[in-house]
């Protein structure tokens, strides 16, 4: 099974799906630390790769998707990157702005949140205006809850999915 795990910035993508990975045994694939890498590699920021290297990217990711087994990816847009990947289910996980914010300035420097939640504003719109999202299969707060709980949470509803099909 394919799961894609995404949201804004903090609302415990990383976490949770290495959670869930460590519960389950899966792989992960972090779209964003890729992207981090890439951008690195060629001394730039991941808003400064161009439209074509962040297209490759997602059609890796995409590749992923269809050939793997036992996949967690994890990244910001993936309700856009994968949309026509059907045999991926989709969790958004979404957190309260201000438990977002204490988490990044916690785990980040450099810079504000406020400017990395435009940067990524900025990155959607200019990468994927055009392209229809989908809707995700289940939505989760992690504002109150542990990575763990979240992680357990996906699990015991793929357990009905799986049960449904």
């Amino acid at each position: 099974m394919i799961i894609g795990i995404f949201g804004l910035t903090c609302t415990g993508k990383t976490s949770v799906a290495d959670s869930f990975a460590t519960e389950l045994g899966y792989q992960v694939r972090h779209c964003g630390e890729l992207i981090k890498q890439l951008a690195a590699r060629n001394g730039r920021t991941p808003n400064e790769l161009s439209s074509k290297e962040h297209a490759d990217a997602d059609e890796e990711t995409r590749v992923s998707a269809t050939q793997a087994n036992n996949l967690i990816i994890e990244g910001t847009f993936l309700d856009v990157v994968l949309a026509d990947v059907r045999n991926c289910k989709l969790v958004r996980l979404s957190c309260d702005a201000a438990i977002r914010e204490a988490r990044y300035n916690v785990r980040r420097g450099g810079t504000s949140f406020a400017d990395r939640e435009s940067l990524d504003a900025e990155l959607r719109q200019r990468l994927y205006q055009s392209i229809p999202n989908r809707a995700p299969d289940l939505e989760l707060d992690t504002t109150s809850k542990t990575a763990d709980a979240v992680a357990r949470e996906i699990a015991k509803w793929l357990m009905t999915v799986r049960l449904d099909t």
